[in-house]
């Protein structure tokens, strides 16, 4: 989807503004433990994938399309806990199958 969106934030906290954000794009969002913290954005007429990449990538924050129209938001840490996590569970099964 090629959607422009324009949005300001001035120490708005994270969790409302992909609320808000999440909102705007029609989807749903999961915040992960540790999505905290003030944001401070001024956008004009940029595409909405284009704002959510630059909100992930400047507070550090890893965005998974969780499908369905819907998105997880985790820290960049705790989703590489998680894919770790994920890839012993899938190595276990493997071994014992």
């Amino acid at each position: 989807m090629h959607t422009r969106v324009t949005v300001a934030f001035d120490g708005t906290d994270i969790r409302a503004v992909f609320t808000n954000v999440a909102e705007l794009f029609g989807v749903s969002s999961v915040l992960g433990p540790g999505v905290e913290g003030p944001v401070y954005a001024s956008v004009r007429e940029q595409l909405r994938n284009e704002v959510l990449s630059a909100l992930l990538d400047v507070y550090g924050l890893h965005g998974v399309d969780a499908g369905d129209e819907l998105w997880r938001i985790e820290t960049a840490d705790r989703y590489l806990e998680l894919e770790e996590y994920r890839r012993l569970v899938a190595n276990r099964r493997g071994d014992s199958g």
